[in-house]
Formats: structure tokens, C-alpha cells, sequence
């Protein structure tokens, strides 16, 4: 899921130390407590796929905030701040509310987006988001699975979706694997000048016997910022959520179709798991004119760029 809100020409690349030529594949501290609060919070969101997996009972304060559609940016914060801590994220939130200068030069993307986003009149609500955030436990995911889906990605996905990544300026960044998180990812394309300025976020599919799940997952993330630019040519995609969601999965298939073969049975395994049914197809019926439309971008995409 791409957010849906006003981004600026600043944004701060994942860490200064971060590996320039690839996607690193990694977990944050800060984004699994953060997505922790947001699940607990449960607002409402667009499409059919979960943003989260099941959390505990909502707090009681939650029904002004659900009301409110601006606080939709939550869904997106750690993309905003990659390398923050917990405290700086909550820091950050805060000053948003209290309408403070941001605590450090490295959040003013976030606390801008917050404040553009969101009404003074309902920033005070940010104090109590924060406070759930400071609450928040979550176990994050092993080192030794972090290293396992680094090497699976560097050896096999990042050079087959080499020239489909090129030409979505997606060459490299962070990769974050966040257990809260349910079906519906997230993606934050950074500075279009800079090809490795990107961030996804992507669940473990809890549950589900398709090892490379989160790596299958981000596949489908790439494929969003593809959906959003044809959705101009296919006004129900624009218009339906939903539509869009499976258009963005059926993406994620045919770009595995194309460049990676040997994933795309897991691929459709794991998403008929997400979605509940016995098929991939029975979830996400083929469309011939909106298929066609991927297919001719992804052909694109490929003769533009592969160097193989």
C-alpha cells in the first residue's frame, strides 16, 4: 500500500551506513511496537487485505480517531523515519501535536507530514497514539531468519527483478519484516533522484507454510507504485480500494511469471492463504483488459532495462 497524503522533496535515506546497492533485508525495534499500537487501534482502512494481524482490545479512546479519516498517515510513520528509535518516533509524534519544533533534523519529514495531514484541531489525539506506542512489546523476527531471507533475496529475487526494479527507481533501500503487519504491506518511494531512498514494510505471515512469505510479500509491494500510475487509464482502481489491492497482487504474479518462474506457485499459494480461499484464482479472478495492461508494463519495464 502506497500512502495516500501530500509527500514532500525531503526525505532522509533509511541509515547513513546503509548498503547502497541492494535492498537490506532487516527488522526495526521501532516499527513492530509502532505497527503494535496501530493494531491495537484498528482504524479503518481501505482494501480487502488486512494491514494488521489480530491484536489485543482496542483502547477506549479509539472512536474519535476512527472517525477521522487524516489519521490514516499512522498506517505509514516508520516509512516517514526509518532510522528512528521508538523514542524518536514518539518524540517526533508528539512534537507534532504540541506543535513543538521537531526534536532532531532527521524527523522533520515526519513531523511535517503529521502536521500537514492532520488538523490542529485533532493533533491532540497524537499524544494519546504516542503514549500507546511507549506501551507497546512485540518479539521481533530472529537474526537468523533476517540473514536466511537476505540470502534467498540477494542470490535469486534481486537479480531476476533487477530491470523491474530499475525502472520503478526501486534499486535498493530497506526492507523492513514486521510480525503486526497482516497482508497489506507498505511502500515509501523516497527522493526520485535517489534509486536506494525506498522503504518497504512487509508481515511474516504468521500461520502460513510458505517460507519466503515476507520476500513473496515485498514482491507484491513493488508492484504498487505500477498500479497507481495505470490506475489513471482504469478509473476503478482509483475509485475501488479493493480492485486495486488484487490488481496490485496479480502484479506481483505476473512480474514473478516473467522473471522469477520458480516462485510463482508459492507466490499464489501464499496469496490464496492471506485471502482465505481454497484457490488463487477463486480470490483473484484473472481481468483480460486490466492483465493486459500490467503485462504491457512489465514488458516495458524489461526491454527498457534488463542488462542481462
Amino acid at each position: 500500500m502506497r500512502p495516500r497524503v501530500a509527500l514532500f522533496a525531503l526525505c532522509l535515506a533509511a541509515t547513513a551506513a546503509q548498503a547502497r546497492a541492494r535492498w537490506r533485508v532487516t527488522s526495526s525495534p521501532a516499527a513492530d511496537r509502532w505497527f503494535t499500537a496501530m493494531a491495537r487501534l484498528a482504524l479503518p482502512t481501505p482494501g480487502a487485505l488486512a494491514y494488521y494481524e489480530p491484536a489485543a482490545a482496542p483502547p477506549p479512546w479509539r472512536a474519535r480517531v476512527a472517525r477521522t479519516p487524516a489519521f490514516e498517515v499512522l498506517h505509514f510513520v516508520p516509512l516517514w523515519y526509518p532510522s528512528g528509535t521508538a523514542t524518536d518516533l514518539t518524540a517526533a509524534v508528539r512534537a507534532a501535536a504540541l506543535d513543538r519544533a521537531e526534536p532532531t533534523p532527521r524527523a522533520a519529514f515526519l513531523v511535517a507530514a503529521l502536521r500537514r495531514s492532520i488538523a490542529p484541531a485533532d493533533r491532540a489525539a497524537l499524544l494519546r497514539v504516542a503514549a500507546l506506542v511507549d506501551s507497546a512489546e512485540v518479539p521481533g523476527v530472529p537474526a537468523t531468519r533476517l540473514a536466511s531471507l537476505q540470502a534467498v533475496w540477494d542470490s535469486a529475487y534481486a537479480p531476476a527483478l533487477a530491470p523491474y526494479l530499475a525502472s520503478r527507481r526501486l534499486d535498493g533501500g530497506v526492507l523492513f519484516v514486521s510480525p503486526p503487519l497482516g497482508a497489506e504491506g507498505r511502500i515509501f518511494e523516497g527522493v526520485p533522484a535517489d534509486r536506494h531512498d525506498n522503504v518497504l514494510a512487509v508481515g511474516v505471515a504468521r500461520g502460513s507454510a510458505v517460507d519466503e512469505a515476507p520476500l513473496l510479500a515485498a514482491v507484491r509491494e513493488t508492484c504498487a507504485p505500477l498500479v497507481t500510475e495505470l490506475a489513471a487509464d482504469h478509473r476503478v482502481w482509483r475509485d475501488d480500494p479493493a480492485a486495486a489491492g488484487r490488481a496490485t497482487v496479480r502484479c506481483g504474479a505476473a512480474l514473478l511469471d516473467r522473471a522469477l518462474p520458480a516462485r510463482s506457485a508459492a507466490y499464489r499459494v501464499l496469496w490464496a492463504w492471506h485471502a482465505g480461499a481454497r484457490r488463487y484464482t477463486d480470490a483473484f479472478p484473472p481481468n483480460a483488459a486490466e492483465d493486459a495492461a500490467i503485462d504491457a508494463a512489465l514488458r516495458r519495464a524489461f526491454a527498457a532495462h534488463d542488462v542481462r
